[in-house]
């Protein structure tokens, strides 16, 4: 389970304080917190194939290693080949989310 919408905000406020800061990720929540002060941003719009593609790769790859991804969960990679559960597979959720992300 991942942090609330306030905790996670509250972690972005003081991470970006100060006036030289830099983020990756696309987490929709933080845009409001981050976007009106950033003075660049630069947006990838990656292909869908090149996604899901690394997708798998990084999965296969933390799986194997059995990485700590945070706390105590490690990645399952088959996990993420059940394309009928969006919630579940990282695979699933780059295909159906990936049109309104390059909008």
């Amino acid at each position: 389970m991942g942090v609330s919408d306030e905790e996670l905000a509250a972690r972005v406020a003081a991470a970006t304080a100060g006036d030289d800061w830099a983020m990756a990720g696309n987490y929709r929540r933080t845009m409001p917190i981050t976007w009106p002060r950033a003075d660049t941003i630069i947006w990838l719009d990656l292909p869908l194939a090149l996604v899901v593609r690394r997708v798998l790769v990084r999965s296969w790859q933390r799986s194997g290693s059995k990485e700590l991804l945070w706390g105590a969960n490690v990645e399952r990679f088959w996990t993420h080949l059940k394309l009928w559960n969006r919630k579940e597979s990282l695979v699933a959720w780059a295909v159906t989310t990936h049109r309104c992300h390059r909008r």
